[in-house]
């Protein structure tokens, strides 16, 4: 069978059975309709259902359609569901949603109880024609057989003989009611219908000592039943776009829906059945774990919409494994406490991966919990060499963005590039955070190291103007790198040009590097270097990302956001791996050659991207170029 949501359509349009309708499904105005065609049996069941979703904007039109004519409509796409029984077909996929309940019926003179399931095939197989065997008494049997095209008649043959060859009928009648009338007029007779059929005009026998009572049939025990089926053409609900459409349904089904099948005198699914329905059609859960605070606010949610972006087009494409993916969205403030708490929340959400964290000291203490947990975390922004380099932690901790380590040589080489004479003087300023703090070290290893130039200072600043004006005002040295985010960034270049400095050359960290930068630091950010994360070669991926991503929520996609789509991308193929080949995530994470729109990426045995993610941007006529 197509991997297409079965087990999950199956329990969902459970309750949707072969109703004769054709039910036009719209929940609201992002779900295209659905056409779902059914045999005239289960429209008790629809209508039940109908009764029930009708707050939700479920619309049915009335129309019965026959095996034969579903299948036509089914391949030719002109409904998209048929429940009830269909000779399976290439192209058309089906699974079982719900089980009708055959009985087996005498006359109620008949002093016959119960039968078993030789005794049955002995009657049905036409190997006997009296009562003698079973009563002693010397009186003809009368088989009352269903039509050939009744779906009772093909349940109850392949239930008896194991779909073997099916004998020719005696004595044929056609549907529920003519069955109820002839085993009602002749006392030797013995039929079967569905037990919603049954009035108390003939009598039911047990089946090997088994009634067909209620209870039974309510608790999955009685063994005589026919199978209730889901069919559709994946590849017509793919190309009209319906997937999602279905699944809305199917889950409200899937959640209600059983009570209803009871209600209705159909057996359920057996908590087994259900349980691996669940499993099979439960959403996907992916944690995002970013600052949603001042400073990071806008990056932050920059990174969330992009990956949401991601899991919508999964989610278009029937999900994986024909399961929904959900993003869980936690603030973790920046803070490492905090990220703890979303950490132990994504463990308690049973998330498959993580996506996250910005902050590298957020990062680190949260990949604690999660390696104890066995789930991968991908970080689009986190910097900090430490992050992934600690043993324990590796195969589970993966990064799009530079390292640290890798970011300081670049800075430092760009100060060869200034057309300064050296030794240059240099300042840093960082904004008190590790990453900040880590990084200026890094800096001013790399400038040590090197010999060519000369550290004047290194200076956690307050997030306040007031000092801002302060220490550019005492500012001695020919270069300021800055080290922190945008915001302080676009107030630092200003208070050069206020202090009539703007000579001294401005590099900024991987936090600078924002479109926000250039708007809040207008004019004064011309000339200014950043460095950032390389965008992609493919310039037509990144572009339609770019387009999109504005169109969507109406402010220019970040670098940030660009790696954090690449991010949840890299994530969804490796959980889809996993599943399909019954392995870890982490396992297939190793295995990630993925072209995204920051360009190719890989990874080594750290987790760390294998290609350069890092370059220098300058932003010249009010944009950043790539140097």
């Amino acid at each position: 069978m197509n991997k297409f949501s079965y087990k999950f359509i199956s329990l969902i349009l459970t309750l949707c059975l072969a109703t004769a309708c054709v039910n036009k499904f719209i929940p609201n105005n992002k779900f295209k309709e659905l056409n779902i065609a059914s045999l005239k049996t289960e429209t008790t069941l629809l209508n039940a259902i109908t009764n029930q979703y009708g707050k939700h904007k479920l619309k049915i039109s009335s129309q019965q359609m026959n095996q034969a004519r579903a299948k036509a409509a089914l391949l030719d796409g002109s409904i998209d569901i048929f429940i009830g029984d269909l000779v399976e077909s290439p192209g058309i996929g089906s699974e079982i949603i719900a089980k009708d309940p055959l009985v087996i019926v005498t006359n109620l003179e008949n002093k016959i109880n119960n039968l078993n399931r030789i005794d049955l095939q002995k009657i049905f197989a036409r190997e006997v024609n009296n009562w003698k065997p079973w009563t002693g008494k010397d009186q003809p049997l009368l088989l009352v057989d269903q039509d050939l095209t009744n779906p009772d008649y093909t349940a109850l043959y392949s239930k008896l003989f194991g779909g073997k060859l099916i004998p020719a009928p005696v004595r044929v009648v056609t549907g529920a009611e003519e069955v109820r009338l002839a085993v009602s007029k002749f006392n030797n007779a013995i039929s079967y219908l569905s037990f919603r059929d049954l009035d108390e005009t003939i009598k039911a026998i047990n089946i090997d000592n088994l009634p067909a009572s209620k209870t039974n049939i309510d608790e999955g025990y009685y063994p005589l039943f026919r199978e209730v089926r889901l069919y559709y053409n994946p590849s017509k609900i793919k190309v009209a776009k319906k997937k999602r459409s279905l699944k809305k349904f199917m889950s409200y089904i899937y959640n209600r829906g059983q009570d209803l099948v009871i209600s209705n005198n159909y057996m359920p699914l057996t908590a087994a059945e259900r349980e691996l329905i669940k499993i099979d059609s439960d959403p996907i859960y992916i944690g995002i774990a970013v600052p949603l605070e001042v400073p990071y606010l806008e990056l932050a949610k920059s990174v969330v919409d992009a990956a949401k972006l991601a899991i919508e087009d999964i989610n278009e494409e029937d999900g994986i494994n024909s399961r929904p993916v959900e993003l869980i969205v936690c603030n973790d403030k920046a803070s490492a406490a905090t990220a703890i708490e979303c950490a132990n929340k994504f463990v308690a959400s049973e998330v498959m991966g993580v996506i996250g964290h910005m902050t590298s000291q957020a990062s680190i203490e949260a990949s604690k919990i999660y390696v104890e947990h066995g789930i991968v975390q991908i970080s689009p922004a986190s910097t900090h060499p430490w992050f992934t380099e600690r043993p324990g932690a590796r195969g589970y901790v993966y990064r799009t963005i530079a390292r640290d380590d890798k970011q300081a040589e670049l800075m430092v080489a760009l100060l060869d590039q200034l057309g300064l004479e050296a030794p240059i003087k240099v300042s840093v300023f960082n904004n008190g955070t590790i990453y900040g703090s880590t990084l200026a070290t890094l800096i001013e290893n790399v400038i040590i190291k090197q010999g060519k130039h000369k550290l004047l200072e290194i200076k956690a600043l307050e997030q306040a103007a007031g000092q801002y004006h302060k220490e550019i005002e005492a500012l001695e040295s020919q270069v300021l790198i800055f080290i922190g985010e945008y915001g302080d960034a676009a107030q630092i270049v200003k208070e050069l040009a206020l202090n009539a400095k703007q000579d001294i050359k401005f590099i900024g960290a991987d936090g600078v590097f924002s479109p926000g930068f250039i708007k809040e630091a207008g004019l004064r950010s011309e000339d200014t270097y950043v460095t950032g994360s390389s965008l992609g070669v493919d310039s037509s991926l990144t572009d339609e990302f770019v387009n999109r991503f504005e169109n969507t929520y109406k402010v220019t996609a970040s670098a940030f956001a660009m790696n954090s789509y690449d991010a949840t991308n890299i994530l969804l193929e490796a959980i889809e791996a996993s599943i399909v080949n019954k392995t870890l995530v982490k396992d297939q994470m190793h295995k990630t050659k993925h072209l995204g729109i920051t360009g190719k990426i890989s990874f080594n045995a750290l987790g760390d991207p294998n290609e350069e993610r890092m370059c220098i941007y300058k932003v010249i006529s009010g944009k950043f170029v790539k140097q």
